[in-house]
């Protein structure tokens, strides 16, 4: 197979299975019976060449996809559409970067603090160890770059398809992944403190830790394996792109499962943290109703705080649903770079993202997390035995 430039800079394959007097024949004939069957309606008419040579698209549109990819084939995607997408999700992953070196800042104080109260019960504090510290460095080191690699591929590399090309789909999972990883260590963390702070200790306070764990990472196992799966299925035949009908092709499965296990996840994840909170909920009760009004107060705020935590989940829940189900009927399969762009972008934004939980000085600014008022409220302004529990 070769490649040859269009005059609007798009790029057309050449494919060598075909020959020269029956290859462009039989793709038309393919694709215009995927179109019959209301698979997919083209935008513009993709323009087809003789001797074996894929459609090319009008300037300003395309038909590269994420995971089932129409290039060749069809001229679905106004270019500018991508572009506003991705451009949006990386204009709020560098907001989000500077973010998180804020947090840096205010994060290793406490985390000193903590190193020296440990130090003289002869006990060590590690870095790496410190929760604050692990979700604003993932992020910083992990999870944001390989935001800007993913979005950099979109906007301005011809190898740019996730769940096609090898580099973006990389940097794109590792994003995906990394970030339901810090979300679940903050949720995690949130709730040893707050649980200690209102008086929750000994073997309801374990087995209550457990419940918070295995609904949490459990759920970031299930989302990174499916899409790891999915999306590495599809590099690995990106070899067949241009040759097979993408309405035919199997990928077509491959991304409803992607896409209903995105959807899964996001669902099961507010539906346990719905589970954790009525759990708490008796929990804290129970413990507040015999002990004074400071604990009570601390279980008053952790229940509010985990409420917060299942309308946020619910939200991201219902924007995955509506998005992800729409973008999987046939004739929207080549638009799957709206719902992960737009979703991507959203996981950054507010409340959904743990990082803002961390980037205030104490008292300052209206972006609280419960982790940080427990913290706070407690005797000497620190809460780190709770932070760096081994539970």
């Amino acid at each position: 197979r070769g490649t040859a430039k269009t005059s609007n800079g798009s790029v057309v394959q050449r494919s060598a299975r075909n020959t020269p007097d029956h290859g462009a024949v039989k793709k038309t004939s393919a694709v215009r019976s995927g179109h019959e069957q209301g698979a997919i309606a083209p935008m513009p008419e993709c323009l087809y060449e003789g001797n074996g040579t894929m459609c090319t698209c009008p300037m300003g549109y395309t038909g590269k996809s994420e995971v089932l990819n129409f290039e060749g084939f069809d001229c679905h995607m106004p270019i500018l559409l991508e572009q506003i997408v991705w451009s949006l999700f990386l204009a709020v992953s560098l907001t989000v970067y500077v973010k998180h070196i804020i947090a840096l800042k205010r994060t290793l104080p406490s985390y000193e603090r903590a190193k020296s109260r440990r130090a003289q019960r002869g006990r060590a504090v590690r870095l790496y160890t410190y929760p604050p510290l692990q979700i604003v460095l993932i992020g910083l080191f992990v999870g944001m770059p390989s935001g800007f690699v993913s979005a950099a591929f979109k906007l301005f590399s011809e190898q740019n398809n996730i769940g096609v090309d090898w580099p973006v789909t990389i940097a794109f999972t590792i994003f995906g992944s990394t970030g339901f990883i810090t979300s679940s260590i903050h949720e995690v963390r949130t709730f040893v403190v707050v649980a200690r702070g209102a008086g929750l200790k000994g073997k309801k306070l374990a087995k209550a830790i457990r419940f918070t764990k295995v609904g949490a990472y459990l759920g970031v196992g299930v989302y990174s394996v499916a899409s790891a799966a999915a999306f590495s299925y599809g590099c690995a035949r990106r070899d067949r792109f241009g040759i097979e009908d993408p309405t035919s092709s199997p990928m077509r499965f491959v991304l409803v499962f992607r896409n209903f296990a995105v959807i899964s996840y996001l669902v099961a994840n507010f539906a346990t943290q719905r589970a954790t909170l009525k759990y708490v909920q008796d929990l804290l009760t129970s413990v507040s109703s015999q002990s004074n009004s400071q604990q009570g107060a601390r279980a008053a705020a952790a229940i509010s705080h985990m409420e917060q935590a299942a309308k946020i989940k619910r939200k991201v829940a219902t924007l995955a649903f509506i998005l992800y189900t729409t973008c999987s009927l046939p004739w929207l399969w080549p638009f799957q770079t709206v719902p992960m762009g737009l979703l991507a972008a959203h996981s950054l934004v507010g409340k959904a993202h743990p990082v803002n939980s961390y980037m205030n000085k104490p008292g300052k600014g209206k972006v609280q997390s419960s982790v940080l008022t427990a913290a706070r409220s407690s005797g000497g302004g620190d809460t780190s035995s709770a932070y760096v529990s081994n539970a």
